[in-house]
C-alpha cells in the first residue's frame, strides 16, 4: 500500500479495522492461534511486539504468525486486520493502495485516483467488507461525498488520518471502533474525540500537557498506543481509563520510569514498552496483577526480571536484550506457565536448557546463536516455532531435526525486523515497509 511518506500515522496500522490484539473481553489469557499466511512477500504481526520479527520462509515453505481476533498483519504492499472468521489459513492479494482477503477488499487507501474511483462505484456489500480506510490530506467534494456514502453503510469502519483537517472534516460522519491519528496532533483536535464514545482503540502522539485527558471521556477505550510518549512533558496518563486493557508505548526514548502509569487501573492485561533505553526499573509493574502480556523488546536498560517474580499471570513475554543467561533461567523458573516466549535480540542468552521446565509453551521465537537446539526437541506442547534466518539457512539438518522432533508444531523461518526507535515504530508508513522489503529482496538476489 503506497501512502504519503509524511503520513506516518495513517500509514501504519494496517489496513484493517484496527482493534489491537484482542485482550479477553471477560478478563484472563486469550491464547493466539497459529495462522498460515499465503503471501508472495514476508509477513509480520503488528502486535504485541510491534514488528520485532517477520515470517519470511523461502518459497515452498509455509509462512505463519501467532494471531488473535483483531490482530494486524503486514503483508506485501498492503496490511490487513486478521479476523477469527478468516480461519486458520489466509491468502493475501495486494495491489497498490488496497488489499484483499479472498474476494473481499478489506483495506483501502484513498491516496490515488484508482482507489477513489473504486470507492465511488463500490456496491453496498463491498462497502460493508471494508475494514480500514486511510483518509488522505486532500479531500475534495467528490471524495467527501463518497466517504459520506461509506459512512451511511459502514459507519464503524476504522480510519487512519493523514492530517488534522481530515480528522475534523471526516471523523464526525463516522463512528469508528478505532482511529489512527496524524503525527503530532494538537490537543484542541484531540478534544473532538469526546464526541466518539464508542472508540475502542486510539493510536496517537501528543506531547501537549493535558492533551491526552480526553481519553478519560472514552468509556469503551480498551487499547491505547502512544508514540514517543514523554510523561515529563505531556504529564501522566489520565485517571478514569477504567476499560483500558492494552497499552503500547512505542519508541519510548524519553521514558525514564513508570510513574506516568500511576493512574492506570490495575486490570491492565497487556503492556508493550518498546525501545526505552533509559528505563531500568520495572518493579512498579508488579501492581498489575492481571498482566498476561509484557513485551520489553529493545529496552536496553533492563536485564534483571526478578521484580516480576510475583506476576503469576504472565503468559506472553518479550525478553529485553540485556538479560543474561542466569537472569533468563531465573525468570523462566519463576514463570512455569509461560505460553509465548519472544527471544529476538537477546545476545546474552546462549543456552535454551531452561525452557525444558515450561510445560505449556505453545509459541517460541528464536534468534540465536545458541549452544545447541536439542533442548527445543522436548517441547512437545509447541505449536509454533520461529527460527532465525541465519540458523535456518546455515543448518538445514538442524531444521529438519526440529521438524521431526516437533510434528505438531509449525516451524517457520523468521528474521528480526529492527527499525530503531522513535515514532516510526508506532506509525510505520506502509511505503517504508514496502521499500524495506524491496531492499531485502534485492540484497538476496545480489547475494545469490
Amino acid at each position: 500500500m503506497t501512502l504519503p511518506r509524511r503520513r506516518v500515522a495513517s500509514a501504519i496500522v494496517i489496513a484493517g479495522a484496527l482493534v489491537l490484539p484482542a485482550c479477553s473481553t471477560s478478563g484472563g489469557w486469550s491464547a493466539p492461534k497459529v495462522v498460515r499466511i499465503d503471501s508472495k512477500e514476508p509477513v509480520a504481526a503488528l502486535m504485541p511486539s510491534w514488528l520485532t520479527w517477520l515470517s519470511d520462509s523461502p518459497e515452498g515453505q509455509p509462512q505463519a504468525l501467532l494471531l488473535r481476533d483483531g490482530d494486524f498483519v503486514f503483508g506485501s504492499d498492503a496490511p490487513f486486520r486478521y479476523l477469527a472468521s478468516d480461519g486458520p489459513s489466509v491468502k493475501i492479494e495486494a495491489e497498490k493502495s488496497l488489499a484483499r482477503i479472498g474476494q473481499k477488499t478489506v483495506t483501502l487507501s484513498l491516496d490515488s485516483p484508482d482507489t477513489r474511483t473504486w470507492l465511488s462505484r463500490a456496491t453496498e456489500p463491498q462497502l460493508k467488507d471494508l475494514r480500514t480506510v486511510a483518509v488522505p490530506k486532500d479531500i475534495d467534494a467528490d471524495l467527501l461525498e463518497s466517504l459520506r456514502r461509506l459512512a451511511s453503510t459502514n459507519p464503524s469502519v476504522d480510519l487512519m488520518f493523514e492530517s488534522e483537517d481530515g480528522v475534523l472534516r471526516t471523523l464526525p460522519i463516522f463512528k469508528p471502533r478505532a482511529i489512527f491519528l496524524p503525527d503530532e496532533i494538537k490537543a484542541a483536535t484531540l478534544a473532538s474525540l469526546a464526541n466518539q464514545p464508542q472508540l475502542e482503540t486510539v493510536l496517537v502522539k501528543c506531547d501537549e500537557p493535558g492533551g491526552l485527558d480526553v481519553l478519560a471521556k472514552l468509556p469503551k477505550l480498551r487499547h491505547l498506543v502512544l508514540g514517543d510518549w514523554n510523561p515529563a512533558k505531556a504529564g501522566p496518563l489520565p485517571a478514569g481509563l477504567n476499560s483500558l486493557r492494552g497499552l503500547v508505548l512505542a519508541g519510548a526514548d524519553e521514558l525514564k520510569d513508570l510513574s506516568g502509569l500511576k493512574n492506570l487501573p490495575d486490570t491492565l492485561e497487556e503492556l508493550s514498552v518498546l525501545h526505552a533505553p533509559h528505563l531500568t526499573d520495572i518493579t512498579p509493574l508488579s501492581r498489575f496483577a492481571h498482566l498476561n502480556t509484557l513485551v520489553l523488546n529493545g529496552d536496553e536498560g533492563i536485564g534483571d526480571l526478578s521484580g516480576l517474580s510475583s506476576m503469576e499471570s504472565l503468559r506472553w513475554v518479550g525478553v529485553p536484550p540485556k538479560t543474561t543467561q542466569e537472569q533468563f533461567a531465573s525468570f523462566v523458573g519463576a514463570h512455569p506457565n509461560l505460553a509465548i516466549l519472544d527471544l529476538v535480540g537477546n545476545p546474552g542468552i546462549s543456552s535454551l536448557a531452561p525452557l525444558s521446565s515450561l510445560k505449556s509453551l505453545e509459541g517460541l521465537i528464536l534468534q540465536g546463536p545458541y549452544e545447541n537446539m536439542s533442548a527445543v526437541h522436548g517441547l512437545k506442547t509447541l505449536k509454533f516455532l520461529g527460527v532465525s534466518a541465519k540458523t535456518w539457512d546455515a543448518s538445514p539438518d538442524q531444521i529438519a531435526a526440529l521438524k521431526t522432533a516437533l510434528p505438531d508444531a509449525l516451524v517457520v523461518r523468521v528474521s528480526p525486523f529492527c527499525l530503531g526507535s522513535g515514532w516510526i515504530l508506532l506509525l510505520l508508513p506502509a511505503l517504508g515497509v514496502t521499500t524495506w522489503l524491496a531492499r531485502r529482496r534485492a540484497s538476496r538476489q545480489l547475494a545469490a
